[in-house]
């Protein structure tokens, strides 16, 4: 009989987050699990601890630019979190960043003892774009949750599971080293990792206005496209169909690929592979598409359903 797993929490001390997270916690019944608090980077020798571990070639490479140092930090605390897994060899885990806010129906998910074997990632929430199979790969009747194969990537860091084989994985593909950004730093279906979502999402992501990464993030990632004014056409659908249109015809067309300076790799994963989906999707509906699912009700459980209108474009 497989044990529980085991919760690793990612935060910084001092956190308000951390407060927050640990009060639900309680609330839902979960009492055990272990904090990995990040490196602040307030000192030098802080910063060259996180930096030890940075690949500044390859992330180069993949993403094209550098990483900001709270990204490095993130991804450094995470594989500390992986190593730990190795050493103690924890069988069942779930990593989970401090911004969540879990359902009751995950406390419900932890006694169910769900484990896969192989590398694998049960992913708990994610954000678009990004499709999974229709078809799920595992029914769990007594908790009413499906799980389902991701087609495409899935942006599904804030919290997720993963076992053995995951971790012993992505430490030898990384070589220990943060080699990219924290949802995942390398091609899944060529490293052979499976990737899953629950349906419904079993928790909400909520960073409470306090972020460590958005400034950062907004100076190295600008889009051509204002925040402002995606919300304005987010709200007229025919404008939304007329974007993703233009999304589609950008990254199929491999044009968006000499604006992003990105491996070529890492351009069909994270894009190519996306919008050939979304068009082959638009003809055929053989795939869930994250886009159509994430901030809808029946999306998530009641208990979640009220945060609906906090998700942002």
């Amino acid at each position: 009989m497989s044990k529980r797993a085991k919760i690793f929490i990612m935060s910084m001390k001092n956190s308000q987050r951390l407060v927050i997270l640990k009060k639900k916690l309680k609330e839902i019944g979960i009492a055990q699990f272990r904090i990995f608090y990040g490196n602040d980077g307030s000192t030098k020798k802080k910063r060259n601890i996180v930096y030890s571990l940075y690949d500044k070639k390859k992330v180069e490479y993949n993403l094209g630019r550098e990483m900001t140092f709270n990204e490095i930090g993130a991804e450094y605390t995470m594989i500390r979190i992986y190593k730990y897994i190795l050493k103690h060899k924890v069988k069942n885990a779930i990593i989970m960043f401090d911004d969540v806010y879990p359902s009751f129906e995950f406390q419900k998910w932890l006694d169910a003892k769900i484990f896969l074997k192989g590398p694998k990632i049960i992913s708990f929430f994610c954000a678009p774009p990004g499709f999974l199979e229709k078809k799920p790969l595992k029914i769990i009747n007594n908790l009413n949750i499906s799980l389902h194969l991701a087609k495409t990537h899935l942006f599904a860091g804030w919290c997720f599971q993963v076992n053995l084989a995951f971790c012993r994985l992505y430490l030898k593909s990384t070589n220990g080293k943060v080699c990219g950004a924290s949802d995942f730093p390398f091609n899944f279906k060529k490293a052979g990792i499976g990737i899953l979502q629950t349906l419904p999402y079993l928790l909400f992501p909520n960073d409470r206005g306090v972020s460590y990464l958005r400034k950062e993030r907004n100076l190295i990632d600008k889009s051509l496209i204002s925040l402002n004014l995606k919300k304005k056409i987010y709200k007229i659908n025919i404008l939304i169909n007329i974007l993703i249109f233009c999304r589609i015809i950008w990254y199929v067309s491999f044009i968006g690929y000499f604006f992003k300076n990105c491996s070529l790799a890492y351009y069909k994963e994270y894009f190519f592979t996306k919008y050939v989906t979304y068009l082959i999707n638009f003809i055929s509906s053989n795939y869930i598409s994250i886009n159509k699912i994430y901030n809808k009700l029946e999306t998530y459980p009641a208990d979640l359903k009220k945060f609906i209108r906090y998700l942002k474009v």
